[in-house]
């Protein structure tokens, strides 16, 4: 459906080990913890927590791999020419000079709430309240994951594997 949606889609296996008691497990597949159990019948739920009794008697704790499959949807972003002019300029500069990320009407909007953080801190941000906004502002929270950025960060540093770690605010005043 993504694809058809006319998304990039992209799959990730993550394999994990998973030990826990026996009885916190039951809990969760009785409390249908995952979506997979919404459509099983109560009789069925139960019939299916007595084999799982069965099978593990005698054991508190149950050890087994675990997997969880994530899908991801992209709209498409830079071509290749694109992006690896964009991964030479940041090789030799340190910075993009120039992206068009925002609308005009998305970069004011990011402008005032800006000046709001500036207002309420009673001033220039400074100090602490430089670094890592986005856990704190949810217009930051938002502009940080705003696909056009995203993209952007994608094709220069040529992975989809991204982590905002931290955001610091430097401000160039106009001159």
């Amino acid at each position: 459906a993504m694809r058809a949606a006319g998304l990039q889609v992209s799959e990730r296996v993550y394999e994990y080990q998973v030990e826990m008691p026996k009885a916190q497990w039951l809990a969760m597949v009785r409390a249908r913890f995952w979506s997979t159990f919404s459509h099983f019948s109560d009789e069925d739920l139960a019939a299916g927590v007595r084999e799982l009794e069965e099978r593990f008697q005698g054991s508190e704790t149950l050890v087994f791999a675990d997997r969880m499959l994530f899908l991801t949807g992209r709209k498409p972003g830079f071509g290749e020419e694109e992006a690896s002019a964009m991964r030479a300029e940041f090789a030799a500069q340190g910075v993009l000079s120039k992206v068009d990320a925002l609308s005009r009407d998305e970069a004011e909007a990011a402008l005032t709430r800006f000046q709001e953080y500036e207002n309420s801190l009673g001033g220039k941000v400074q100090g602490d309240y430089r670094f890592k906004a986005h856990l704190l502002l949810p217009w930051m929270w938002d502009l940080i994951h705003h696909p056009a950025i995203v993209d952007a960060v994608e094709a220069v540093l040529g992975t989809e594997s991204i982590l905002c770690w931290s955001t610091d605010i430097f401000v160039k005043e106009p001159s």
